[in-house]
This record gives C-alpha cells, structure tokens and sequence, in this order.
C-alpha cells in the first residue's frame, strides 16, 4: 500500500522540524567554536613551537658568539695597550716602550727581542680640541713576558700613562656596561675575562645578560 497525501505531509513537517532543529542558532555556534577552538589549538602549538625554536637558536648564536671570541680573544693574549704616551714625529716606538717598561715600571729582561709588533692606533675620535695620544699595541714573544708587564702597571701611577689588556670589540663593550652599572671600582680584567664585584660576591660576566642576573 502507497503512502498517501497525509502521510507525505506528516513526513514533510518532521523533516523541516528535524531541520530547523539541527541549524538553530545555538548549535550553529557550538560548531563554529568547535572549529575555532581547535583552529586556535592548531596556531598555539604552531606558535610555542616556533617559539621554542627560536629560543634555541638564540642560545646556540649566542655559544657561538663567545666561542668565535674565545677564539679572538686568545690570538691577543700577548697583547698590551699603553695609553699616554705622547706622539713624536720620527718616533722609535720600540725604545719608547722599553723606556717605559724598564725604568718607570721597573720590568727587569725586557729588551727589543722581547717585542714581536708595536704600532700605535688611530684615535676614532679626533672631535677634539686636546685629543689624547694614541694608543700603543705591543705583542711581546710570550705571555710570561706580557705578565710581567700588567703585574708591574701599579709603577705607572701619576706618571700619566696606563696600559691595559687587549680586549676584543665584544668584551670592551661589555667591560663598559659593567662600569656604567657598577663603577669602575668594582669591574676589572684578568687573562681577558671580566669580573664584576657586587655584595661581597666575584661574577664572571661573558656577556650582556649575565650582567641583568647580578644582584
């Protein structure tokens, strides 16, 4: 037996009420948050991801960085600046700095078989109307001879000259920040590693962010 009008009407109306149901505005929206929900969940690992991604790649610059300047930092390790030495035209460097190291600093041994180079720097800024001498480079033969030398540098006190290790661009900047933060009293230099003094505790700093986590 065939269905009738009436029952295709009553079918009609189940269908369209079973419809309006399932598209109501409420279960609509729980779709639409079901897929924002996991779309957000997809970008969030995506993101932390990325985030720990770029984290490690920070770090592992940030290693290489300070192995690429060990690695400079020692090439200088028998280096030594002299600062105030006064400029003459048709100078004999070499006898300058001898005079230097064996009568004001009092360094016994020390003689031109001692020195490998020493040239002066040119001075970056020359805005001034009394810019100070140029710095002088020296490489001495050894290091043993070069510890002679910075170990003797309290002999330089009032003569108007100091000399200092030869830091890498990368250490001089941070040897700068350290002084900026807590006084040239409490920072100093041995062997090229930097040291900072802070509530009666010694901190070794490589680099800028060692200098946040001293407190």
């Amino acid at each position: 037996m065939g269905l009738t009008n009436r029952d295709l009407v009553q079918i009609a109306t189940i269908v369209e009420t079973k419809t309006k149901t399932i598209f109501t505005e409420e279960y609509l929206q729980g779709v639409v948050d079901k897929i924002v929900k996991k779309t957000h969940d997809k970008y969030d690992r995506i993101i932390s991801e990325l985030k720990n991604d770029m984290n490690f790649l920070k770090k592992e610059n940030s290693e290489l960085r300070i192995a690429m300047d060990n690695m400079e930092q020692i090439s200088r390790d028998r280096n030594v600046r002299f600062f105030g030495i006064q400029e003459n035209t048709g100078e004999d460097l070499v006898s300058v700095v001898l005079k230097v190291t064996n009568h004001t600093m009092k360094v016994k041994h020390i003689t031109e078989k001692s020195i490998l180079k020493c040239h002066r720097i040119p001075n970056k800024n020359t805005n001034t109307d009394n810019p100070s001498p140029p710095a002088v480079l020296v490489q001495f033969v050894d290091t043993t001879v070069r510890e002679k030398i910075l170990s003797s540098r309290k002999n330089l006190k009032s003569t108007g000259i100091s000399i200092q290790e030869d830091l890498t661009k990368m250490r001089l900047t941070l040897m700068k920040s350290a002084i900026d933060k807590f006084s040239k009293k409490h920072v100093w230099c041995r062997n090229g590693n930097i040291f900072v003094k802070y509530n009666e505790r010694v901190h070794r700093v490589q680099q800028e962010s060692d200098l946040l986590r001293i407190k």
